[in-house]
């Protein structure tokens, strides 16, 4: 899930990966645009729509859960706005790092 990251900054930053840059780059806010196209509530709701129709089907509970646990805890640990973690709505803000991030550390 965390894959996304890397579209982030190799947007911004060419294919010439250095980790030191990478965590500097998400920690400190070097991005103007924040995509993370796999970080989203959209994507729970469909899985946990597809567990319904499929008769609780246990794989798919299995994701289900990780990826909720991972969104939880991505939502209680970065300093994201509460609504950052849904799909429709960083479209709606641009993706701009004003609207995701919580002003304090903007």
């Amino acid at each position: 899930m965390d894959f996304d990251h890397f579209f982030d900054y190799i947007r911004d930053n060419g294919l010439q990966f250095k980790r030191d840059h990478f965590y500097r780059y998400f920690n400190e806010g070097k991005y103007e645009k924040l995509y993370l196209l796999f970080h989203a509530y959209e994507y729970l709701m469909a899985i946990v729509l597809l567990i319904m129709i499929t008769g609780n089907n246990l794989f798919l509970m299995a994701i289900a859960i990780g990826f909720f646990q991972h969104l939880f805890f991505d939502q209680i640990t970065n300093p994201m706005k509460p609504m950052a973690y849904f799909l429709i709505y960083r479209i709606k803000n641009k993706f701009s790092k004003e609207s995701l991030v919580r002003d304090e550390y903007l």
